[in-house]
Formats: C-alpha cells, structure tokens, sequence
C-alpha cells in the first residue's frame, strides 16, 4: 500500500513538473516573463471593429498575442495564415469598473514577422 502511495506521489509531482514547466502546455511558451524577447507562433488575424482593429497571432490553445507596431501592409496580405512572430513581451491587466472581472492582455511590441 505504501508503495503505491509513493507512486502517486512521485507521478503527481511530475505532472507538476511539467506544467509549470511549459506553461500552456507549449515550450515556447516557457519563461515568459514581461520585458523579455518572445517568439510564439500561430494564426495571424484581425480582431475588433473599424476604426479600432487590432493585428493578433492566436496560438493553438487559443492565447492571443496582440501585436504592436507591425505595419498593415506587412500583416495584411499575411492574414488567416500560420506565422512565428518576434518582439518583446508586455502583459497588461484590464480590470471591469466593478472590479470582478480582470482579464490579463499578452502584447507583443517590436513585432517582426519571422518566416511568413
């Protein structure tokens, strides 16, 4: 009994391991810290309505990465298509005026497009 107990530990901290290991389940995604340089690859697309759209690479899983200062005539031709994207990583809090709800934003500055 006990050695089955040991098991499930030993195999419970490997889970833990992993996960917080590849966060998102995906190494790219590992060590994402604010101010670092990050690459992530995924479907490039355009979200929000006009005047106020906004260029994003959504990865596998679903975790958008809106990007900055990537110019409309690179991106545009490039849109509903695989791309790996390049730049610094900045992660911005938006909090409801009631304060319930936060959502957290991945941005992406200094974006460049890397293998299109």
């Amino acid at each position: 009994m006990k050695a089955v107990k040991k098991a499930g530990v030993a195999v419970s901290m490997l889970i833990v391991l992993v996960l917080t290991a590849f966060p998102g389940g995906r190494p790219e995604s590992a060590g994402m810290a604010e101010g670092g340089i990050i690459r992530i690859r995924g479907t490039l697309r355009l979200v929000g309505s006009e005047p106020f759209t906004r260029f994003v690479v959504t990865e596998p899983g679903g975790k958008d990465y809106f990007l900055e200062d990537i110019s409309r005539e690179d991106a545009t031709p490039l849109l509903n298509s695989e791309v790996t994207v390049e730049g610094v990583l900045r992660i911005r809090e938006l909090k409801s005026a009631d304060n319930k709800i936060t959502v957290t934003e991945y941005i992406i500055t200094g974006a460049g497009l890397i293998n299109p």
